[in-house]
């Protein structure tokens, strides 16, 4: 019995199938070999959002509950498109107010009026397990974002 305990116990330490750490550690450890393949240095939010700016704007940072309108494509590690907001009229959003993924939210008060930024999120604080059209449990998102108005 000792002996299966052990075997047990050694399993869940080093992971299901080879895997090792949290799905957060693993996303992460995704993100840092992405970054390094495509010669990406992005700026890590205590969050473990991460963001590269384009542009960085002008004014005071965005703040919670501040109306804005933002432009924005979302894609998959992968490059695969699953939504844009690109060629319509942008979308208006209160920040941190739980109208957009936790990820978003969070990228967005680094973020000022003009901003254009790529952020990458983990799957924790994007859709998490849910399946939704075109995005497969556990993704990591990638939006470009770009603050058009602040309200």
């Amino acid at each position: 019995m000792k002996t299966i305990l052990s075997s047990l116990l050694l399993v869940l330490s080093f992971g299901v199938f080879g895997q090792t750490g949290t799905l957060a550690e693993r996303e992460d450890m995704a993100l840092k070999e992405y970054f390094a393949a495509n010669n990406i240095k992005p700026q890590k939010l205590a969050s473990g959002v991460y963001i590269v700016f384009q542009k960085p704007g002008s004014g005071p940072h965005i703040h919670k509950r501040q109306g804005i309108t933002i432009v924005y494509t979302g894609k998959l590690l992968d490059g695969t498109v699953f939504d844009s907001n690109v060629g319509k009229s942008g979308m208006k959003v209160h920040c941190g107010q739980g109208e957009i993924i936790k990820g978003m939210d969070i990228a967005l008060l680094e973020m000022k009026y003009g901003s254009k930024a790529t952020i990458y999120i983990p799957s924790g604080l994007g859709y998490g397990s849910r399946v939704i059209p075109d995005i497969p449990a556990n993704s990591i998102l990638i939006f470009e974002l770009d603050v058009i108005d602040v309200l």
